[in-house]
């Protein structure tokens, strides 16, 4: 009697692949999204680290440097709502890479940044991605 039950559910597992297969691939999605997270909140905390080495860098106070932070800050607080509401009707695997994307962008031009004007504006580009992991889905 319960073999009759899942025989559809069977038949269905057995044409779209194998269970070590959609395990491997749960894995991996897994290994992705916890590395992203990882690489999100140290992005956050390092630039606290580092301040005195960028100030030194880019011939800054520190206070005045600390402005790359508050940039970090408000990209979070901002981007956050605005990646919620503009990404709510698109495929999440597209949005996620969007948003992979756009850390990435803010981080290169963090490090390429010659002055504070340019790390304020990577650092705030760096923290609208964070907002949008910090929401729930």
């Amino acid at each position: 009697m319960l073999n009759k039950a899942y025989e559809a559910q069977c038949a269905s597992m057995e044409a779209h692949g194998s269970d070590t297969r959609q395990s491997d691939r749960r894995t991996l999605t897994l290994l992705a999204l916890a590395l992203g997270t990882f690489y999100i909140g140290t992005s956050e905390s390092a630039s606290m680290g580092t301040l005195q080495l960028f100030a030194t860098s880019l011939d800054l106070d520190i206070s005045t440097a600390t402005h790359a932070i508050e940039a970090y800050a408000f990209g979070v607080v901002l981007g956050g709502p605005a990646v919620t509401i503009l990404g709510a009707k698109l495929n999440r695997k597209h949005l996620l890479l969007v948003l992979m994307a756009i850390f990435v962008l803010g981080n290169v031009m963090s490090a390429i940044a010659t002055g504070l004007g340019m790390l304020t504006l990577a650092r705030f580009v760096s923290g609208v991605p964070q907002g949008a992991e910090l929401l729930p889905s």
